[in-house]
């Protein structure tokens, strides 16, 4: 599938990027609401006067829990988006200007993308072949 008159910029570095990114089904809403709480989170437990505060254990170790959480929230929303078994994604790899978009359902399509990416990127590059 190619993807014209899309948002997509291609630069002559996109040609050795794949781009994974949900279908239009998905939302990257919840991405992108869990990446700010992680953020949050973070800029909250960096905060100095909270280490000085007389409860500090019992909240550095709520704060911890919380990261903790989110984190893994964040793991997950990931792993369902690159999973190609569940579906719930579009691979973009790019041809000059050209995107083109690659609906997948399997890690052998994924491998045979990754895979004819790099012959394309390293297409010069000499064959060796082991004796060992």
């Amino acid at each position: 599938m190619i993807l014209r008159g899309s948002n997509l910029q291609c630069n002559p570095t996109s040609d050795q990027v794949v781009y994974v990114l949900p279908r239009e089904d998905q939302p990257l809403v919840s991405l992108v609401d869990v990446l700010r709480e992680l953020f949050a989170l973070q800029e909250i437990n960096n905060d100095a006067s909270l280490h000085q505060h007389d409860d500090r254990e019992r909240i550095q170790r709520e704060i911890n829990w919380l990261i903790e959480d989110t984190a893994g929230r964040l793991d997950n929303i990931i792993k369902n988006l690159i999973d190609p078994r569940q579906e719930k994604s579009v691979w973009i790899t790019a041809r000059g200007n050209i995107a083109l978009g690659h609906r997948v359902n399997s890690p052998g399509q994924t491998t045979k993308i990754v895979s004819d990416l790099c012959d394309h990127v390293f297409s010069i590059t000499p064959a060796l072949n082991s004796e060992g």
